[in-house]
């Protein structure tokens, strides 16, 4: 049987359309097509006034969506992102996804990844700023550019073992709070993770609570000085970043997992701990790591460690009492 498609822009902006009559049945507020039609392209209901889009109903015989297929749509709530449609806007040079920007503008509250949905292209859920909560039913492998930024009501994600984010995933998010990833040995995070793009954008994410199980961090969160309580780094996380928790004074939750190597120059410095276990599996921490720690009173480093360099004034201006270093450490500057 021969397919059929809905044309470009072919219902773009038209507000007042809200129901569909399909076989005799009538879809009061839910987009519903015949199944001969396979494919929604590029902006074909994009302003349209549905407030359902249920691909397991209406739109199950529904293949492919181009960009802005469904965007700006005004009266929508809850959106489940299905693993079985092709949100399509063709590859960049390197062969990655490009911006699909399917959802764009759309009041959605609730976003609904289903299990088998394994990779979320770039600007996936990008600039939606009524989101409110993510719920993944699988585990998702990879992320894409800027994913869920300006989703500026977002307060808190959970990921699973997701093994590639792209820049900027929660760019300008300014309510998002926590951020969990369980993460993997190759995932790495990109500068602008939380970041913002500026004074004209969202602010950027005033995390409370930072946790990662496993990957490689290439940011610092001393830009939260003024919120961040917890942060809890797993056996999968190797070096901490220089400065990267510098200054946070209100920080009364830390811990680092077993897998860390290497603690960064000035690292923890001027924070609010009051101890600190060096895992065994340490080399080196930084000049200045724990400056200016003065309620730190105690540092325990195991008999076992593999501790070799500890740099300048990594403990000055604190409150230890007595720190004891194990005989196998080598060269030490403190």
């Amino acid at each position: 049987m021969r397919t059929i498609t809905v044309p470009y822009g072919f219902f773009d902006k038209d507000k007042s359309l809200n129901t569909c009559i399909v076989d005799g049945k009538t879809y009061t507020g839910e987009l519903a097509l015949p199944e001969r039609i396979d494919t929604i392209c590029t902006a074909a209901f994009r302003g349209t006034g549905f407030d359902t889009i249920n691909f397991d109903n209406g739109l199950k015989d529904i293949k492919e969506v181009g960009p802005y297929g469904m965007s700006n749509l005004a009266n929508i709530d809850t959106f489940t992102y299905p693993g079985n449609v092709d949100f399509y806007s063709g590859e960049s040079p390197n062969g990655n996804k490009t911006s699909s920007v399917v959802l764009t503008g759309s009041s959605i509250k609730k976003l609904i990844i289903q299990k088998d949905v394994k990779e979320l292209p770039d600007a996936f859920a990008y600039q939606l700023k009524a989101l409110e909560e993510v719920i993944f039913e699988g585990e998702i492998e990879s992320i894409g550019s800027n994913a869920f930024g300006g989703c500026e009501k977002l307060e808190s994600v959970e990921l699973g073992k997701v093994k590639s984010m792209g820049k900027g995933v929660f760019i300008n998010c300014p309510s998002l709070k926590s951020l969990k990833i369980e993460g993997d040995e190759n995932l790495v995070l990109s500068s602008d993770t939380v970041g913002s793009w500026g004074t004209n954008w969202p602010g950027a994410a005033p995390l409370e609570t930072f946790e990662l199980g496993a990957g490689t961090i290439n940011f610092n969160l001393n830009g939260k000085k003024d919120t961040l309580k917890e942060v809890k780094l797993g056996d999968g996380v190797k070096d901490i970043p220089n400065y990267f928790l510098s200054g946070c004074t209100k920080l009364e939750t830390l811990e680092i997992g077993n897998g860390i190597t290497k603690i960064g120059n000035r690292a923890f410095e001027q924070t609010a701990i009051t101890s600190i276990t060096i895992p065994d599996s340490v080399t080196a921490i930084g000049e200045q790591a724990f400056n200016g720690c003065t309620s730190l009173t105690e540092v325990n480093i195991p008999k076992n460690s593999k501790l070799e360099t500890i740099g300048n004034r990594a403990f000055q201006q604190t409150n230890i009492t007595s720190i004891a270093i194990p005989d196998a450490a080598g060269t030490l500057r403190i």
